[in-house]
């Protein structure tokens, strides 16, 4: 499907918190018949920085899904230095509540909503995955009562377990999880606990597809395999080589995206 036969709607209100709304980005294929899956990206940004726009991640990933024939969705969400988690999850929650309450508004399915994300973006996905269940981690910003429920998740290069990746810069006062998490994480490991998905697991989790680099830089590749290990559910694609950014190694994006869109071809699709 060419570019020009994709409608994106931008910056369509999901919520508000602190006195802002929260945004989120639509990108349809122009022609369509029957309800569509969701597939909703989380963009990356060590939960500091990053947009649901930003052309060579969030925008075109959010275009490839629509021009497979998904209802494709980008979010923006708090950062960390604007609220402490789990601001972010509450945020990530309440666009998919809005996309349950307003998908068929869309041609969307309400039933059939697959998240994923890299990195920080990841993360969350993976949150969403394992606290469907768990009504205190729902936050109050918009659609009370509905499910934010997902049925399908796939995470790359995704921190899971932050008490389990306490070396290096991980273990600072500054480090970006104990920002995230508004204190030292070796001080606030009930804090830590709350803010890591593999927390949350139980087998009532959706499939999970876990890609991740084996020469990560940055967040350890042993995250994916404890995730991997604890699901009842999952897929792991170890890239021989790659680093963070998924670079470097015996696959490319192109391949991530590929590997992607099959996973949720076979649970959200069919």
């Amino acid at each position: 499907m060419l570019e020009r036969e994709i409608q994106i709607i931008s910056d369509v209100i999901y919520g508000e918190a602190d006195g802002k709304p929260l945004l989120l980005d639509i990108a349809l294929p122009s022609q369509r018949g029957g309800k569509l899956p969701i597939a909703m990206y989380i963009h990356g940004g060590a939960w500091l920085w990053g947009d649901k726009a930003e052309p060579s991640e969030s925008g075109m990933f959010v275009r490839h899904f629509a021009a497979q024939g998904y209802l494709s969705v980008s979010i923006n969400y708090r950062f960390s230095n604007e609220a402490i988690y789990p601001a972010q999850l509450h945020d990530a929650k309440a666009a998919v509540r809005w996309l349950r309450a307003n998908a068929e508004s869309f041609g969307g399915d309400p039933a059939r909503i697959g998240v994923f994300g890299h990195s920080a973006g990841g993360h969350l996905a993976a949150l969403l995955g394992t606290t469907g269940h768990v009504e205190e981690m729902e936050g109050c910003s918009g659609n009370p009562g509905i499910s934010s429920s997902v049925q399908a998740v796939a995470t790359w290069s995704a921190p899971v377990d932050f008490l389990q990746m306490l070396d290096g810069f991980h273990d600072s006062p500054e480090s970006l999880e104990s920002r995230l998490i508004g204190g030292y994480v070796r001080e606030h490991q009930e804090r830590a606990k709350l803010a890591s998905p593999l927390t949350f697991v139980t087998d009532a989790a959706p499939p999970f597809l876990i890609i991740h680099g084996t020469e990560d830089e940055i967040i350890p590749f042993n995250q994916a395999e404890i995730l991997h290990e604890a699901l009842h559910n999952s897929s792991i694609l170890a890239i021989k080589g790659a680093n963070h950014g998924l670079q470097g190694g015996n696959l490319g994006w192109e391949d991530v995206l590929q590997m992607t869109e099959i996973f949720f071809n076979r649970h959200i699709r069919s």
